[in-house]
């Protein structure tokens, strides 16, 4: 049961952070007024590419949780790729929008220029998460994590492979169609990868406390669908888990 709870403490603490996307989700007079827009051509207007940062956050109860986003501290880093982009950038922007075969959709959009359709413009081939030091009797030092991790994120990689099906014809509904939680985290699908919201790429929440409940190192490696990767360091402090 406190586990469970934890979980239900995470996905609001979620909610809370991914910035307007699930605040907006949470005040029925905001999803009212946002008006939808009509939209013949691709669905995704905006991607975005940079440098990336994990942080290690707490959760209600000293349960920690990892947040992985677009580094926004230097914006000269950062590259927009739009239908409004001209030159190489416009290349680049109808580059992916090819990739992922969006091209065609036609009909309103309730989440026309809502935040959380800036896209990272890269994807993630896969995400590895190993604890520098034993983590239980079943999660040796240098082991995977994975399987005790819950992964949620904000993708519209199933709603544009699908052809744009599903439910999607409000505020609300279109919030639920892209907002993701898989649970265990080793088993994400290649579609759940993709197309990434840059404000809020993706969390990672524990499903279980380690053994030891002290700080633990963490290694991050998220590798991209063109081979490159990229490793955080970082670590998380259980000495205050209340649990």
């Amino acid at each position: 049961m406190i586990m469970k709870a934890t979980r239900i403490i995470s996905r609001l603490l979620c909610a809370a952070a991914a910035i307007s996307l699930t605040s907006a989700c949470a005040m029925d007079e905001i999803a009212e007024a946002w008006n939808a827009v009509e939209i013949d051509g691709p669905y995704i207007q905006e991607y975005y590419d940079g440098p990336l940062k994990c942080e290690v956050l707490d959760v209600y109860g000293g349960m920690p949780f990892i947040s992985v986003s677009i580094d926004t501290e230097h914006p000269s880093d950062i590259k927009k790729y739009s239908s409004w982009s001209t030159g190489d950038e416009a290349e680049i922007y109808r580059s992916l929008c090819q990739k992922h075969n969006d091209l065609n959709f036609k009909g309103e959009d309730p989440l026309f220029n809502h935040p959380s359709k800036q896209c990272y413009a890269k994807d993630i081939a896969s995400i590895e998460l190993a604890c520098d030091s034993d983590f239980d009797a079943k999660h040796p030092a240098g082991s995977s994590i994975m399987d005790i991790m819950e992964y949620q994120t904000t993708s519209f990689g199933p709603f544009i492979t699908s052809g744009y099906g599903g439910a999607f014809n409000n505020y609300n509904a279109a919030l639920n169609r892209i907002q993701i939680s898989i649970s265990p985290a080793d088993s994400i699908a290649p579609e759940y990868m993709m197309l990434l919201s840059s404000i809020n790429l993706f969390k990672l929440f524990f499903n279980c406390v380690p053994e030891r409940k002290t700080e633990i190192g963490l290694t991050l490696t998220i590798t991209f669908d063109n081979e490159t990767a990229v490793t955080f360091n970082v670590t998380a402090d259980f000495s205050d888990y209340q649990g």
